[in-house]
């Protein structure tokens, strides 16, 4: 299991499910997960158990470019959701 948290921040493997990268910073099955839920005033992208590699990547792995992809879906989401809609 350490091993691919290792492989994740080092960029070796999607950080996410820790399968081949075959888009940049998070593979293709991992990003059409990215559907942002709603409970109650929050709006998350999912379970820490199955983002945390991803969290983890940005955070200490200085992998930048997963910010975007994390934030986009949220923030059109939380838009929405403010106004009603």
């Amino acid at each position: 299991m350490l091993w691919g948290f290792i492989e994740g921040l080092l960029g070796h493997a999607c950080p996410g499910c820790g399968g081949p990268l075959d888009a940049p910073f998070l593979c293709q099955a991992c990003r059409a997960e990215l559907w942002p839920k709603v409970q109650g005033e929050m709006v998350y992208l999912g379970a820490y158990g199955r983002l945390g590699g991803v969290v983890r990547a940005l955070k200490y792995g200085r992998r930048f470019g997963l910010a975007p992809l994390l934030a986009r879906p949220l923030a059109v989401h939380v838009t929405h959701s403010r106004d009603g809609v």
